[in-house]
């Protein structure tokens, strides 16, 4: 499934018109998550399959990451972590002839998944409050405070259009699949920020 900024560019699927509330991405890369275990049936070597495309391997950090690079888009793989500071080299991929960056607060994602049509095909992506959530949770772990801000003003935005498109039980019902520990820093974080319709929502909901 599509993991990270890129489920904002199909989220028209979901909000229709108003997606465009959301502020836009802006970024050439694109992560792919996968599930452990794989659940990949078909061998596939996606940078054999990609070279015909222009896509060229590279190798990053002292342990080998891949990356798929192109001048208008860069692909890695992913995948959820096991736990903190188990999974410190790439998880190998072998049906797909890749390997991947093992990451924290993945499976939130894929436990909220969602299938949406994108010029015929049936693309993954995460539900919004789930993308929400991960952005929230990862906001204060992030070196990169720019990118940290940048999620952070995704996830209220699209909570925001949420709560204005009347699906609050929607973000009750992907809060509630949180572990306990997540929902006290989410809740904290939203509090800290001054988001405090969401807040309500939250609590209420977690008391209903």
């Amino acid at each position: 499934m599509i993991a990270g900024s890129w489920n904002i560019f199909l989220y028209d699927k979901y909000f229709g018109k108003d997606a465009g509330k959301i502020p836009p991405i802006r970024t050439l890369d694109v992560d792919f998550l996968v599930p452990r275990p794989s659940r990949v049936g078909r061998k596939a070597n996606i940078p054999e399959l990609l070279k015909d495309l222009g896509y060229i391997v590279q190798f990053k950090g002292s342990e080998g990451f891949i990356k798929l690079l192109h001048p208008d888009l860069i692909v890695e793989f992913i995948v959820p972590e096991k736990g903190k500071g188990v999974d410190n080299r790439p998880v190998s991929i072998p049906n797909l002839g890749v390997n991947a960056s093992a990451l924290r607060f993945m499976d939130i994602l894929y436990e909220n998944m969602l299938t949406v049509n994108y010029e015929g095909m049936k693309v993954n992506i995460s539900h919004p409050a789930a993308l929400a959530f991960h952005y929230l949770l990862i906001y204060p772990r992030r070196k990169n405070r720019d990118k940290a801000e940048k999620n952070l003003d995704h996830a209220a935005a699209i909570l925001k259009l949420m709560l204005e498109k009347g699906k609050e039980k929607e973000i009750i019902g992907v809060y509630k699949k949180l572990h306990g520990n997540w929902k006290r820093e989410v809740v904290g974080i939203l509090k800290s920020k001054k988001l405090n319709e969401v807040v309500v929502v939250l609590e209420e909901g977690a008391v209903g």
